[in-house]
């Protein structure tokens, strides 16, 4: 495989629920377990037969299709690989009443399909690990039940069979009488703190621009500790590290920050603390942030205060953040109230900071070795099955809309997957600063050629794609 990119597109793709642990629904011949009272299906399960259809129009080792012989993943993962399966699993909810968790995060059917696929490959040899670091104010144990992803490892439990399942967050957050509070994650993963020293995204910027580096709810001094001078630190889960194989199975979202959310993005759900993120920079254009567009007054006394009240809350002295908090919110009224609601976190096209974070990670991800040293050539396989069965349009990603986009697809180079999933969104990737400015881009990517079992988009360089719908964009992204 080199660089390629498979849309399948089929109307009557759709979710199964999760009493069958997502099993198929026929007895294909390279499938292990129909004795099992949870092995096939007795509803249709179309994104099993879907992402099947992948494996074989894509000629997985086409010469044992349809026999018990067939492994498809044979090229990508060896017996006694250790494998990371990394679901978009961003919150337990969608904060917009009545628009679920469908077009939330990656649905657990796609995964259980993966899965079966790579034990496979791996031949009784190996590790299946599935991890992903939500939001903070995330609900862990809620989304791992009621999303169906604990009824898929209790089906493997009881094949004998270990899937572990990890949440990477060395941090849980839970709003106390209005101020975020953070406790330690018990049971976390072990991290190791990257540094990308003069290889990160963020060389560019002047030390000035450095110090304006901020991720909403979080102390400055923590960001600026490890994003200064010649220094830019990522804390990632050792258990990344330890994966040989990457399978990046991100949900496909419109997103408020980088304006769009696929596989590039998704690996910053590899870093296990927030505050080594840097989401945006403090002010406007003209003082070297990229907060917003244009400043005033108010809002540079509201940042001022934004600063006081996190680092309070960094040192634990809650009373005194709810001080801060009290008097950011009456200043707000004052300056804020009844003006346009313009960006205010970066949230919009001129984010300049998103891309390099992104950018950063994929990096890590792809070049650190397992010590997490930064090697000169790729450290570890990684192929994508984007979830776009059911997307969210709008304020994603945490408030998107659903949109049936029926869809799931392929890719085995995340950059080239990213600009074809910017043009099915209607999107054009060169205004996408995440996709733009990628270190991985390379001009005769926008002429690659597009394989899928819809004549609309099969045979169709990268730049033909037309949209299969054409998303609603996040407020700020309009003129993107």
């Amino acid at each position: 495989m080199m660089d390629d990119v498979y849309v399948f597109n089929d109307k009557n793709l759709f979710y199964p629920d999760k009493d069958s642990a997502f099993s198929p629904s026929a007895v294909y011949p390279e499938y292990r377990w129909t004795k099992d009272a949870c092995g096939i299906s007795e509803k249709d399960n179309a994104i099993y037969r879907g992402i099947r259809e992948i494996f074989h129009n894509m000629n997985f080792d086409h010469e044992n299709y349809n026999t018990r012989y067939w492994n498809t993943l044979a090229d990508i993962v060896c017996p006694g690989s250790t494998v990371l399966i990394k679901p978009n699993m961003v919150k337990h909810q969608n904060d917009t009443p009545g628009n679920g968790t469908e077009c939330l995060y990656t649905h657990p059917s796609l995964v259980r399909a993966v899965v079966d696929y790579v034990l496979i490959a791996q031949k009784g040899k190996g590790r299946v690990m599935i991890a992903d670091a939500p939001v903070q104010s995330c609900d862990f144990k809620t989304l791992y039940t009621d999303s169906g992803y604990g009824s898929m490892v209790d089906f493997y439990d009881r094949q004998g069979i270990k899937i572990e399942f990890y949440d990477l967050r060395k941090e849980i957050a839970h709003i106390q009488q209005g101020i975020v509070v953070r406790n330690k994650n018990k049971g976390a993963c072990d991290d190791v703190c990257i540094d990308l020293a003069g290889d990160s995204s963020f060389c560019s910027l002047n030390e000035e621009q450095l110090k304006r580096l901020r991720v909403t709810d979080y102390s400055p001094d923590v960001m600026n500790r490890h994003h200064t001078g010649n220094k830019h630190e990522y804390s990632v889960s050792g258990i990344v590290l330890e994966a040989d194989v990457i399978i990046n199975m991100p949900k496909i979202k419109t997103h408020r920050l980088g304006g769009i959310t696929a596989a590039l993005k998704n690996m910053v759900g590899i870093n296990s603390r927030k505050d080594y993120l840097p989401h945006h920079r403090m002010g406007d254009i003209s003082e070297g942030g990229d907060q917003f567009r244009h400043g005033d007054s108010g809002r540079k006394l509201l940042n001022r205060l934004s600063d006081i009240r996190n680092r309070f809350i960094n040192e634990k002295q809650y009373q005194k953040a709810r001080i801060a908090d009290v008097t950011y919110r009456c200043i707000w009224k004052i300056f804020r109230s009844g003006k346009s609601k313009d960006a205010s976190i970066g949230n919009w096209y001129g984010n300049d900071t998103i891309w390099r974070t992104v950018s950063d990670l994929n990096k890590i991800v792809l070049f650190a070795d397992k010590a997490g040293n930064i090697c000169k050539t790729r450290q570890r396989n990684m192929i994508v099955i984007g979830d776009m069965v059911v997307s969210g349009e709008g304020e994603g990603p945490l408030n998107p809309q659903a949109v049936k986009t029926d869809c799931v697809v392929f890719g085995d180079n995340p950059l080239l997957f990213d600009m074809a999933i910017a043009k099915l969104m209607g999107y054009t990737y060169d205004r996408l600063p995440v996709i733009r400015n990628n270190f991985l881009m390379k001009k005769e990517y926008r002429n690659r050629m597009i394989h899928s079992n819809n004549e609309c988009y099969d045979g169709k360089k990268v730049d033909e794609l037309s949209g299969i719908h054409v998303f609603k964009r996040p407020q700020g992204w309009e003129e993107a």
